[in-house]
């Protein structure tokens, strides 16, 4: 079976070593990089099952790095950051990032991180291998090409917009909390308030003709989200 392959890219050689060791313990293959471009250039060459990014480099900064890197795959990208640096969170998640974790983090929290993703990757390609398309209403969804489609208007969502949507539809008008979409989108237990918001504000920014008044993606105050299957 093949080992899931890991670029590293961070600008400290000690949080790399730390990084590579514990990942290298648990049967994954790392490959990792200081700089971005090099980075870029070695994701483009390389074949990686997972990317763990720092939004700190001393060349070009993470966020360009993981938009360029999202522009050409659907591959999981976890972002990490400093405790004050929120803005370039949500920045990071607008841009295509999957996740993220706050330094200083204990390698344990990475790691399920990780194996998290890629179980969760695993699962997807299995379930798209014998389901091409799921319809909610005016919207197609394509799990091949994680396209949603109203009419003839093409809707690019990344990876992680795409799959929240996909939960939400497939719960058939059923309220999903916070914690439901963590386990049905990241395939972990969590209530990161955070991240769910962001996502859901960028997925509505792209599906809904007016992201201020919903009328696909819904909020139940207290309670979490849901999918209006009535509206066309």
């Amino acid at each position: 079976m093949k080992k899931a392959k890991i670029l590293i890219v961070e600008d400290d050689p000690t949080t790399i070593e730390v990084i590579s060791l514990r990942l290298q313990q648990e049967g994954y293959e790392t490959e990792a990089y200081t700089l971005g471009e090099e980075a870029l250039a070695a994701f483009d060459a390389g074949d990686f099952d997972l990317v763990i990014l720092d939004i700190m480099l001393p060349d070009i900064d993470g966020i360009s790095v993981c938009r360029e890197m999202r522009r050409k795959s659907n591959v999981p990208i976890i972002m990490v950051t400093g405790r004050g640096e929120r803005l370039d969170r949500v920045l990071g998640l607008e841009v295509g990032a999957d996740d993220y974790v706050v330094k200083p983090f204990m390698s344990e929290e990475l790691l399920a991180r990780v194996r998290a993703h890629l179980r969760r990757v695993t699962e997807y390609a299995t379930k798209a291998a014998t389901e091409r398309f799921v319809t909610a209403g005016p919207l197609q969804l394509d799990m091949h090409t994680h396209q949603v489609t109203r009419g003839e208007q093409g809707i690019d969502l990344t990876p992680t917009e795409f799959r929240l949507l996909l939960a939400l539809v497939e719960a058939e008008g059923a309220v999903l909390s916070v914690p439901d979409l963590f386990q049905k989108v990241w395939s972990r237990e969590d209530s990161n308030q955070t991240l769910i918001e962001t996502h859901i504000y960028n997925l509505r920014r792209k599906i809904e003709d007016n992201a201020s008044a919903p009328k696909y993606v819904l909020t139940i105050r207290d309670a979490g989200y849901r999918f209006n299957t009535e509206a066309d």
